[in-house]
């Protein structure tokens, strides 16, 4: 194998007829083949859930310390709760 190259990886999917059918259609009108058009199609599936992936990592994120902040207020006079209070609104405010 050529340096620099990776190998590339065969996957085998089954399409209804209209489907593929339809597949043929779209890549045709495009001009593009459907492996180049079913590589790119994947590509752009897997970005947009890695996307989301890391959206929902920020929110388990931003819970988790909402949560350690409430555990913490609960052992803290009214003043300190009223302050960390301010400090996860600013926070929240922050990241939107």
């Amino acid at each position: 194998m050529e340096q620099g190259k990776k190998e590339k990886i065969a996957r085998t999917i089954r399409l209804d007829p209209e489907v593929d059918e339809r597949l043929q259609a779209v890549c045709k009108r495009l001009g593009v083949t459907m492996n180049s058009f079913l590589i790119s199609a994947v590509g752009e599936c897997i970005v947009k859930h890695e996307a989301q992936m890391r959206i929902e990592s920020g929110v388990v994120d931003v819970m988790r310390e909402a949560i350690s902040a409430m555990l913490s207020a609960a052992s803290v006079s009214p003043e300190q709760a009223l302050q960390l209070q301010a400090e996860i609104e600013e926070e929240s405010k922050a990241q939107k």
